[in-house]
């Protein structure tokens, strides 16, 4: 998983980055699974995680589920910005 992204307005928090697993359930029954869990980055960071058995992730018409949570010393007003989501082979 491909990422480049940053958050402006905070210099404080943690993101945790969550794939829906689709061989959990059919959406929303399934489940999500944190593939990792950071610092909030402070300027344009393009990180890659390593996704085990990647399959799970995606439906049969190519379609995967991203949820992007921070933690709760995030203030207000914090602003993701996301240039780059991509889920691709090595």
């Amino acid at each position: 998983l491909v990422l480049t992204r940053h958050y402006t307005g905070s210099t404080v928090g943690t993101e945790k980055i969550y794939l829906y697993d689709w061989s959990s359930a059919s959406y929303p029954y399934g489940s999500f699974r944190l593939i990792n869990s950071t610092p909030l980055p402070q300027t344009a960071t393009q990180s890659t995680f390593t996704v085990n058995d990647p399959w799970k992730y995606i439906d049969p018409e190519g379609t995967v589920y991203m949820r992007i949570e921070t933690s709760n010393d995030v203030s207000a007003g914090v602003l993701l910005r996301l240039d780059q989501a991509q889920l691709r082979d090595r």
